[in-house]
């Protein structure tokens, strides 16, 4: 059976893992046109019956929900009102994930007959495969970089509020995002050479098929074909494969675990904060209470009363100011912690059985693997297409700024209508005017 593919499935952090199978020899020209055709089951697409049904039907609704509710977040959180350093994060996590779930549409469609049967769809996908998933897990690596900027300036901002509140340059800032974007994407260029795919025509070049190989493993697409890569430029692809490993996987997910359990610890001291705070509150409007009421019945000590209760209302007021923001800051570091701890849920999974498949159990057959890996894949699927849930979910803010900015887009739809409609009846509508212009100026004069 010729069957081997290198196949995107999608990895929480970083590595799309490559599926190999054995598969009769290739030869070393890029195409070479056959008479022999293959079967339906040799032009599939999907690994297996089970992937088939996830790319078909439970894939493409979280990617389509995922794009449309990351395009939402990026309408609040670009919003003029919104600016701070965590929306900022925030929203190139939308921008990353959007990028990385529009990269899935073609392995989504490969696993429809109408594309993974056409002689150009197929020509496309199976030359571009590699450089998808590179690309795909350039995003995955953006995004995990993002949630930890925001969880550290999460965790700033409880710690130090002065801080937290201090302004940050805007060189400062530009250059944070650039190296947010660049070392990951520094850290994944190599997997656009660490694979070598060559094209094969059967059927009197109606049928495509493709191999994939590393370039840096000894068998070659021929028995008797030797790897023509040097041996240098094999070591450097294994030394960049380690570390893009070391520091696209296992150190941020190592660093996001302790993130979140800091920024969970920090919002359970400020829970109970907040319940002694909302304590305080209760008594002091009870004691601003009683001063009234006191004041009330006592006439003669009205003006030290009055003066009591002067200063009574402003630390009540001093005290509503500090709950509110404390509040604030509680449902802001709720909604964080949130997205954090769904990023790592769903990502975690992803990334251990990548390094167990990769690092511990080398000797195990890949295909054992296969349909776990596709459970991993659904769930980094799902947590990126969650955060727009969240969002709603969790934050009022974002919910009311959501709300408002639909009303004003709808608003200005119904005036360029309402604008439109006045143009096409021009002479009506300045009879019209004119008529209640004539009614006004003779309502004006019977009053005067």
């Amino acid at each position: 059976m010729i069957q081997e593919k290198l196949t995107t499935t999608t990895m929480s952090t970083i590595l799309s893992r490559i599926q190999m199978e054995t598969i009769q020899p290739l030869p070393t020209t890029p195409i070479a046109h056959q008479n022999r055709c293959l079967t339906e089951e040799q032009m599939q697409m999907h690994g297996s019956e089970f992937e088939w049904y996830l790319q078909r039907y439970l894939f493409p609704s979280l990617v389509i929900f995922g794009i449309l509710g990351n395009a939402l977040n990026l309408s609040v959180l670009l919003d003029k009102k919104m600016q701070s350093r965590a929306n900022t994060f925030l929203a190139m996590l939308a921008f990353a994930d959007i990028f990385f779930l529009s990269l899935l549409v073609p392995n989504i469609l490969a696993n429809y007959s109408i594309f993974s049967r056409n002689w150009h769809f197929r020509m496309f996908y199976l030359s571009a495969k590699v450089h998808l998933i590179s690309l795909a897990n350039w995003a995955s690596a953006v995004a995990i970089w993002c949630v930890i900027a925001v969880c550290t300036d999460r965790l700033i901002g409880i710690r130090n509020p002065l801080a937290a509140r201090g302004h940050i340059t805007r060189r400062k800032m530009v250059g944070l995002i650039c190296a947010i974007v660049a070392v990951p994407g520094l850290l994944t260029a190599h997997q656009h050479v660490a694979h070598v795919c060559l094209v094969r025509a059967f059927c009197n070049g109606s049928q495509l098929y493709s191999k994939c190989l590393p370039v840096n493993q000894e068998r070659w697409f021929a028995p008797n074909q030797s790897n023509p890569y040097s041996e240098t430029f094999r070591k450097f692809i294994s030394v960049s494969t380690l570390l893009n490993v070391l520091f696209s996987i296992i150190f941020p997910i190592i660093v996001l675990a302790i993130l979140n359990t800091m920024l969970l610890c920090a919002l359970r001291r400020r829970s109970k904060q907040l319940n002694n705070l909302n304590r305080n509150e209760s008594w002091s409007q009870k004691q601003h209470k009683n001063v009234e009421n006191g004041e009330s019945l006592r006439e003669g000590s009205k003006q030290p009363l009055s003066k009591f209760s002067q200063s009574s209302s402003h630390s009540s007021e001093g005290l509503n100011q500090h709950l509110l923001h404390a509040k604030t800051e509680q449902r802001v570091t709720i909604t964080v912690a949130l997205i954090v701890s769904m990023f790592t849920l769903t990502n975690g999974p992803s990334a251990i059985v990548h390094l167990l498949q990769n690092l511990l159990l080398t000797g195990i057959d890949q295909r054992e693997w296969y349909n776990a890996t596709l459970v991993c894949s659904a769930l980094v699927i799902f947590g990126k297409a969650s955060n727009f849930i969240l969002f709603c979910l969790f934050s009022k803010h974002f919910r009311r700024r959501l709300f408002a900015l639909a009303q004003k887009r709808v608003h200005k739809r119904l005036a360029s209508s309402v604008g439109m409609g006045n143009k096409g009846g021009f002479v009506g509508g300045s009879k019209r005017s004119n008529y209640n212009k004539f009614r006004g100026d003779s309502s004006n004069a019977g009053k005067q």
